[in-house]
């Protein structure tokens, strides 16, 4: 028997007898010099398991001049209380991206339970913020789950790249004892209030419906479908049809207490800590 489990865009499957070894000692964590495949892992199932029913903005907030690494934390924290104090029913998902050509940093965040702001307005918030003379702010809205799922892809949870430049001071080609720390490449604003989407989880009995479950998330995912052997995670545009699609197929299921979900709540918190 295996469960699997929705939320989101999420559909996840696991055997619920298993139980992994309790984790070993937790090493400290190293100087952060660019976004990791795990923490790229980690915000993707983040924001798979968001609900985009409700106003949800992509904002971008690019500086005039060139920060130094402090100089844009110091401006982001700002601009991160504005947000807090200002709209507290709103919640956001950031991350920091540096420009490899240049070293040029901005952020792009998605928000959620955002009113509508005037472009002017917002612009004068960041560039207070920046303590520059003029900051560039870009707000577009979003029109669907697709939509900002593409939007997340090709910005907020893209890796840095390694192409197009032959610069050996840029971060790919250094030592990691070379590599400038530039803090966290991601994380939330009001964690509280990120409109999670419901959980379903079944049971099911059926050991042919069980074995094409991982050869369908092994071919898609090239074999990276988890960080464990006995998990399985894939992400959709719409998980509702492959969901009724298992139940149809399975000789037998049950509905069980949805809960937080074991994946979708434990692994993804997990994720957070790392």
């Amino acid at each position: 028997m295996i469960v699997i489990e929705k939320q989101g865009g999420v559909v996840a499957a696991y055997d619920p007898d298993y139980q992994p070894l309790p984790p070993g000692k937790v090493s400290k964590r190293g100087v952060i010099t660019e976004m990791s495949r795990k923490s790229r892992r980690g915000l993707l199932l983040l924001l798979n398991r968001m609900a985009y029913d409700q106003r949800t903005s992509f904002v971008t907030l690019t500086f005039h001049n060139t920060p130094t690494v402090s100089q844009s934390n110091a401006a982001f924290k700002r601009f991160r209380a504005w947000i807090t104090a200002t709209y507290p029913g709103a919640a956001a998902v950031w991350r920091r991206e540096v420009q490899p050509e240049r070293g040029a940093i901005h952020f792009h965040l998605l928000i959620f339970n955002l009113p509508f702001i005037p472009q002017n307005y917002f612009q004068s918030i960041w560039t207070r913020c920046t303590q520059e003379d003029l900051s560039i702010v870009d707000i577009r809205r979003v029109r669907s789950r697709k939509h900002a799922l593409r939007y997340v892809s090709k910005y907020i949870a893209k890796l840095p790249t390694e192409r197009g430049t032959t610069s050996l001071e840029l971060s790919p080609y250094l030592q990691p004892a070379e590599k400038k720390s530039v803090g966290r490449a991601w994380g939330w604003i009001n964690a509280e209030a990120l409109p999670f989407a419901p959980t379903e989880r079944i049971a099911i009995d059926d050991p042919d419906v069980s074995a094409s479950f991982w050869l369908l998330a092994g071919a898609l995912t090239f074999g990276r479908c988890g960080n464990d052997a006995h998990i399985a995670i894939l992400f959709y545009d719409d998980p509702d049809v492959m969901f009724t699609l298992i139940k149809r197929k399975a000789k037998w299921w049950t509905s069980l207490d949805p809960g937080e979900g074991k994946i979708c709540y434990n692994k993804c918190t997990e994720a957070l800590a790392n």
